[in-house]
């Protein structure tokens, strides 16, 4: 199972960092449920669609390899799961 490995392994190796991660991820799911009402005509841009993409890198990356990333690098790319949208508006 692939569910939350990134998250999860963020918050053993450094709490302090996701927290960080996890109150600017809240603050964004505001931001991107703007996105529907601005912009019916575009694909989904929710919550759900930042939960998909990083879904898709928890199974790309894989649990044997997951342990490979340090904290830094976890924290970055689940930011930019959340974040890659965030200049259409």
């Amino acid at each position: 199972k692939t569910d939350y490995l990134l998250e999860n392994r963020l918050r053993e190796l450094d709490p302090d960092l996701h927290k960080r991660f996890k109150d600017t991820a809240f603050i964004s799911i505001h931001m991107l449920s703007n996105y529907r009402r601005l912009f019916p005509e575009y694909t989904d841009h929710s919550e759900l669609h930042s939960l998909t993409v990083i879904d898709s890198c928890n199974r790309l990356i894989g649990a044997g390899q997951i342990d490979k990333l340090n904290k830094n690098e976890i924290f970055v790319l689940l930011m930019a799961c959340y974040l890659h949208d965030s200049g259409m508006i």
